[in-house]
């Protein structure tokens, strides 16, 4: 993590997964093995394709708009793209324990979407019950390795996870949850929720606690599995996003202009990728005297 795009160098990555994984090496099951991946969509297929380890996608956004932003391999590789292999390689087993939505008619349980948390409104309310569908209930399970009525094992289950930087106005709405819920409909899925670290420079802002909290329980209450990694080091500037040595960088973030909708919310992000783009045209001017 943090060191760069696997998939990018699959001819380094794969017998890399190899020696981890053998007994002569670091004897690690490749069922606990994960490979990060901000979507190449034919490596990924082709890392699927060989087995040798779990897969997780850093998806952090519901629109090409505002993903192609923030994750620009988007740009290549749009979300229907992305979320149709997804749909493809990691199926919903029906009655799986991930995507736990069953019908459970006058069990009385606690997890009905007719007796959400009273914290939603009742417009909410009415949209989990519509990502429901016609069932009448949620059974949350809360383990991925949980075994459910499809046959397969724990130590066989084989979901992809879904990684989600939660960012303040750029994608924590309750919109952004429901229409993750809707991607992932047909997706195999764990969905892992990171509070954002912010850090010198950045135009970003942590999500309010709450919010991220009312976030993961829409994505629970639509029959999702969904984990938060808390974070820790970042009193000392030591959290994931924050190693670094500002003082040291010679050159501006290479940062894209945010979407319209955002222009206004985020104006220091507009202005970072104004700058960036003045420092492309002064090194091609420089490029041009020099030659």
């Amino acid at each position: 993590m943090g060191m760069g795009e696997p998939l990018h160098n699959m001819g380094a990555l794969m017998p890399a997964l190899d020696v981890i994984c053998h007994p002569q090496g670091l004897g690690l099951s490749r069922a606990k093995v994960i490979v990060s991946t901000v979507g190449l969509v034919p490596e990924l297929r082709a890392l699927r394709a060989s087995g040798k380890a779990k897969l997780a996608v850093s998806l952090h956004a519901t629109t090409d708009e505002v993903r192609s932003w923030i994750v620009p391999t988007n740009r290549k590789y749009p979300l229907d793209q992305l979320i149709g292999a997804l749909r493809e390689l990691y199926p919903l087993p029906r009655g799986k324990g991930l995507n736990p939505v069953k019908s459970r008619a006058g069990s009385g349980s606690s997890n009905s979407v007719g007796e959400a948390d009273a914290s939603l409104s009742s417009s909410s309310q009415d949209r989990l019950q519509e990502n429901s569908s016609s069932n009448s209930s949620i059974e949350i399970v809360s383990s991925p390795s949980s075994s459910g009525s499809s046959g397969r094992s724990a130590a066989s289950d084989d979901f992809v996870v879904i990684e989600y930087v939660v960012l303040k106005d750029v994608n924590d709405a309750d919109d952004d949850a429901y229409r993750l819920l809707e991607l992932l409909r047909d997706v195999y899925c764990m969905i892992n929720l990171i509070v954002f670290n912010p850090h010198e420079g950045t135009s970003f802002k942590r999500s309010d606690e709450q919010q991220v909290k009312r976030f993961r329980q829409i994505l629970m209450q639509g029959g999702k599995v969904c984990t938060l990694r808390m974070s820790k080091g970042d009193d000392e500037m030591a959290a994931c996003g924050q190693l670094g040595n500002p003082d040291a960088v010679t050159r501006p973030a290479p940062m894209i202009r945010p979407p319209s909708k955002l222009q206004e919310i985020l104006p220091g992000a507009a202005a970072a990728a104004e700058q960036h783009q003045q420092w492309l045209q002064q090194q091609k001017a420089m490029r041009r005297a020099a030659a």
